[in-house]
């Protein structure tokens, strides 16, 4: 299936992968119903063992898209079609010329006290073969402490909205359209 469940001493985490055997693309539900299903049993045999319940300090939900060259880009002039709102606007005649690399950060608060957004860029190198990659990264985070007022599955309902929308928003309408095949959202 993809599936990895990794468990370290402060966090539980499961992740999914695209791992080239022929692997169907998993959608959000079927993720978030695993983690759902794997974070209950470990729930349950915690409190099980301890009698004390669960309570988790902060959620965490993160989306990478590597990004091959030849998928709509196949070097730094290329950047702003992928992300348009990160163009190169060098001046005329201007000294620096055009970078070989990027790489960027930025940092949004999410809405309804949800916590933050990260998204970050960089480019780097599939290990397997060497094919140049834009990695892009979305990371939502609850904060400093896991919100109270809210469960986890619906703050992983806002987090991935919160994550699709960042998507949309910092990747270009021609990569939407020839490279992913999504379709605008009715207004």
């Amino acid at each position: 299936t993809g599936f990895v469940i990794q468990l370290q001493q402060d966090r539980l985490l499961l992740s999914w992968r695209d791992l080239g055997r022929g692997n169907k693309y998993v959608r959000f539900p079927a993720v978030k119903a695993e983690f759902l299903r794997v974070q209950n049993l470990f729930r349950q045999y915690v409190e099980r063992l301890t009698q004390v319940p669960v309570q988790p300090t902060a959620f965490t939900m993160t989306y990478v898209n590597l990004i091959r060259s030849g998928e709509g880009w196949s070097g730094f002039q290329d950047h702003g079609r992928v992300f348009p709102v990160f163009l190169w606007n060098a001046p005329a005649g201007g000294w620096l010329p055009q970078p070989k690399a990027a790489g960027w950060r930025l940092d949004f608060e999410l809405p309804g006290g949800l916590g933050g957004l990260a998204a970050s860029l960089a480019q780097g190198k599939m290990k397997t073969d060497g094919t140049p990659i834009l990695r892009l990264e979305l990371t939502a985070n609850s904060g400093s402490a896991a919100p109270r007022d809210v469960s986890l599955e619906d703050w992983c309902d806002g987090a991935h909205d919160a994550i699709i929308h960042a998507f949309e928003e910092l990747t270009g309408p021609e990569m939407h359209r020839d490279h992913w095949a999504l379709q605008p959202e009715a207004s």
